[in-house]
């Protein structure tokens, strides 16, 4: 019989291809041991092919389940597996805030009501565990000068103490954003379909 092998996963996902094989199983198998190191046959399922046409292009619906002709169009995209695009999606929030974080958008402000603003970004993050470290093993002396995110303002640090506040308001305000970005991509994660994933990622994307 002829055996064509799809990985599996959900939605609409494309055969990788077809092979002569006694049964489904063995289809699988044969498959899978082809490969240098052999895949898991666990990973993918065979599907019986004698009756399609094998010059056409066919996938798998894990939704129907059947065999699906798959037809391109000039100028029209091909349509990706949900979980693929969601993937996607959560790519650009993630960029999103990162981005937000390196151009200054996350600020932390110390001490309260001042207006000396300090970096949150992925760098400056970075940077404070340093001097956390420094001021631990006692190598920095008090007081110690530290510049706001666009260096028109300094604040001098005067002890410890000093330095765990400002560290906590910076944690505050980078975890805030993490957990603010989080529930967009949970959204994204529980769409239904493409459309609703995009829209629940929206609103993150345009701030």
């Amino acid at each position: 019989m002829i055996v064509g092998i799809v990985l599996i996963d959900t939605g609409l996902i494309p055969l990788q291809e077809f092979r002569t094989a006694v049964d489904e199983a063995t289809g699988v198998t044969d498959f899978c041991n082809s490969y240098t190191p052999a895949l898991n046959p666990i990973d993918y399922l065979g599907i019986d092919s004698d009756l399609i046409d094998l010059e056409l292009l066919w996938a798998w619906d894990f939704a129907s389940p059947a065999l699906v002709e798959i037809v391109y169009e000039i100028g029209v995209p091909v349509p990706a597996n949900l979980d693929t695009f969601k993937n996607s999606i959560v790519e650009e929030i993630v960029l999103k805030r990162s981005w937000r974080f390196d151009n200054f958008f996350i600020l932390a402000e110390y001490p309260a009501t001042t207006g000396k603003m300090f970096s949150c970004s992925i760098e400056a993050q970075d940077n404070w565990d340093k001097l956390e470290t420094l001021f631990t093993l006692s190598l920095v002396t008090y007081p110690f000068e530290v510049w706001t995110y666009d260096e028109r303002d300094t604040y001098n640090i005067i002890d410890m103490a000093d330095l765990t506040n400002i560290l906590a308001v910076v944690a505050t305000q980078v975890l805030t954003e993490r957990t603010m970005a989080q529930t967009y991509i949970d959204a994204v994660l529980a769409a239904i379909d493409e459309a609703a994933a995009t829209a629940a990622a929206q609103p993150y994307l345009d701030l």
